[in-house]
């Protein structure tokens, strides 16, 4: 009888195991342009949000990798911490540099956001796709880093205390204006 009720325990215990590693694997990603297709010289927001859809919190391995012709970011890696029906959401405003008309950097094409949320073998992924638009050619050297520190500022945002995290990609400048 003892036998049973042992071999009982262990079946249920296997089965709440299994069900609790499923539930934490319910991750969310979504992400956006608006709009999806700009010129040099105007403002773009990129928003992302990362949703724990379980009943217990994760650790939830975050990349993002932002990639336009032949240059990308790579993977660049994060660890996101969700309590249990939680979301985390980042508004990105940036404006579209103008970009050098060379043949390794096209001035117009696709930048691609790509995120991806893993906890356990359970992942979930989003792409966000801006058209980039002709324009002006630039008068001085182009600062093609605004478009690689998409991916830092969300991981950033994402890492940072809990809560819905707005981040402005205000310069030093302004903020200091903001406080005097």
């Amino acid at each position: 009888m003892s036998m049973q009720i042992t071999r009982a325990l262990v079946l249920v215990t296997s089965l709440l195991v299994v069900g609790a590693s499923a539930a934490l694997a319910q991750v969310d990603v979504n992400l956006a342009f608006d709009p999806n297709a700009a010129a040099p010289g105007q403002q773009v927001t990129l928003t992302a949000s990362i949703a724990n859809l379980a009943t217990q919190a994760v650790t939830a391995d975050f990349t993002v990798t932002v990639s336009y012709a032949s240059l990308s970011t790579g993977a660049l890696h994060f660890t996101v911490q969700l309590p249990a029906g939680y979301a985390r959401s980042a508004v990105l405003p940036f404006v579209v540099p103008a970009l050098p008309v060379i043949p390794q950097i096209p001035s117009t094409g696709i930048l691609d956001v790509t995120i991806t949320a893993t906890v356990g073998q359970h992942s979930d992924t989003a792409h966000a796709t801006l058209t980039l638009l002709p324009g002006a050619p630039p008068r001085t050297i182009p600062d093609l880093t605004s478009l690689a520190r998409l991916g830092t500022s969300l991981g950033t945002a994402f890492t940072g205390p809990i809560g819905t995290v707005p981040v402005n990609a205000a310069t030093l400048s302004e903020v200091k204006r903001l406080y005097q």
